[in-house]
């Protein structure tokens, strides 16, 4: 959701990540995460973050930059899903062009034809299936996460998670 709303106010971001479908380069990544961290947790414990990071450089940065706040990274979760399956789900998410709220047609579907406060659903370009699979195959010709492999649990996922 942070480069989401970062796009709002960059036009460059905004054409890069939900017209284009690509990532963000790791430079910048790494300028804004340390910054956006604190802000949000100047404790920096019990951070869960969600698909970062997403490249050995950003790994390495974030070590090194945890390192020097005096913490370390104790887990790491990777969920496998096949190419397909992230497809399905990822390209049935709508949001309210009025509120923001991100609904999925497959697992949590708005109430009717609009959002409950009225306002138009559209899908994001981002998530469409050819931005996604854009990503995915960046994500393929990256050197694969094996550096995780000494924090990682992992689990294949073909249902749905709840996430609390």
């Amino acid at each position: 959701d942070f480069w989401r709303e970062k796009a709002k106010s960059d036009p460059r971001i905004d054409e890069m990540i939900n017209k284009k479908g690509e990532l963000v380069p790791d430079t910048e990544v790494i300028a804004s995460t340390g910054q956006y961290l604190k802000e949000k947790s100047p404790s920096l414990n019990n951070l869960l973050l969600d698909g970062y990071p997403r490249s050995l450089k950003q790994y390495q940065l974030l070590v090194d930059w945890l390192k020097e706040e005096g913490k370390k990274i104790d887990l790491a979760i990777l969920l496998k899903i096949s190419d397909q399956e992230a497809v399905r789900r990822l390209s049935a998410r709508v949001v309210c062009e009025k509120c923001g709220t991100v609904y999925n047609l497959i697992t949590n579907p708005p109430p009717g034809e609009k959002c409950q406060c009225g306002g138009n659903l559209i899908q994001r370009p981002d998530d469409r299936p050819e931005a996604i699979e854009k990503r995915l195959q960046t994500y393929h010709s990256t050197k694969k996460m094996e550096f995780w492999s000494r924090w990682t649990e992992s689990a294949r996922s073909k249902q749905s998670l709840t996430i609390c």
